[in-house]
């Protein structure tokens, strides 16, 4: 989560970027494995340590997965399957480097894997550029999320990261419009509603995002930072009251914001509005 001007925005994050991992990850593994034909010095599509591996891939056994594929590796190296599915197992490691090794060699090897691919070596690189821009490696996240987007230029929390880092560089234009393009192909998610919400309350559009971190909530409303950001966005629009309610819920969700929003929870008075702002 980022603390950006008094809301929190909200990355797409480790977890809700993978989706559901076992079965999504189990689906990667059976589609690469099938993609890759029969031919003379392969190994058949399935055999026995590449079947054990996408059984530990689907029960989220993923170090043992990606032990399993080692070893049909050292057995027959240079199987692009194999190296598709190690792949698969490396990401849900978050061991992003080998990941990304494993999956540009097996579409060397095979291009025939790249719509199969394409997906995750997507996520691979958002989740890449979350770790550089936590590393405040700006250009170099802004190269991870383009990377994905060629790699699959429908995916949504690509756009969503985007507009975090156009948000820091304070191009609010280019922030709403992001935000907008990853509601478009995401539908409505906590994410990217409170990414939306970001963009709006950094135009002084207030009300309009209150109103997006109230949908966000709505879906999730066990997410304290949701709740911490519209207490900030109420006190800038003077409402000191309703601010401490909702910087009350995030303290309660989650104990360690307090010390972030104690000048709202102990401030008798409203914030200031920016110039602009509207209620």
């Amino acid at each position: 989560m980022r603390l950006l001007l008094g809301i929190f925005a909200v990355g797409t994050g480790l977890a809700l970027a993978l989706g559901t991992a076992g079965p999504d990850l189990q689906g990667v593994a059976f589609r690469a494995v099938k993609a890759v034909p029969s031919r003379p010095g392969y190994p058949l599509p399935v055999n026995g340590l590449d079947a054990q591996g996408i059984r530990s891939l689907a029960q989220a056994r993923y170090e043992e997965a990606a032990d399993s594929f080692t070893r049909s590796l050292r057995l027959v190296p240079g199987n692009p399957g194999a190296l598709a599915n190690r792949g698969t197992a490396f990401l849900a490691l978050d061991r992003l480097e080998e990941a990304m090794s494993d999956y540009a060699l097996a579409l060397e090897l095979e291009p025939g894997l790249g719509r199969v691919l394409a997906h995750p070596l997507s996520r691979a690189h958002v989740r890449r550029a979350q770790r550089r821009m936590d590393e405040g490696e700006t250009r170099g996240a802004e190269e991870d999320l383009r990377a994905a987007l060629r790699y699959d230029p429908d995916f949504g929390p690509a756009y969503s990261e985007l507009s975090v880092l156009a948000f820091k560089g304070k191009d609010t234009a280019g922030c709403l419009d992001l935000a907008e393009r990853a509601l478009a192909l995401e539908g409505s998610v906590p994410e990217a509603l409170a990414n939306k919400a970001a963009c709006l309350a950094w135009s002084g559009r207030l009300r309009e995002a209150l109103a997006e971190l109230e949908r966000a909530a709505a879906l999730e409303p066990g997410r304290a930072e949701l709740h911490a950001s519209m207490a900030g966005v109420l006190s800038r629009m003077g409402e000191a009251g309703p601010a401490r309610e909702k910087a009350v819920k995030a303290v309660e969700l989650e104990p360690r914001l307090r010390e972030a929003l104690a000048p709202i929870l102990y401030s008798r008075t409203a914030s200031i509005r920016p110039p602009g702002a509207t209620r």
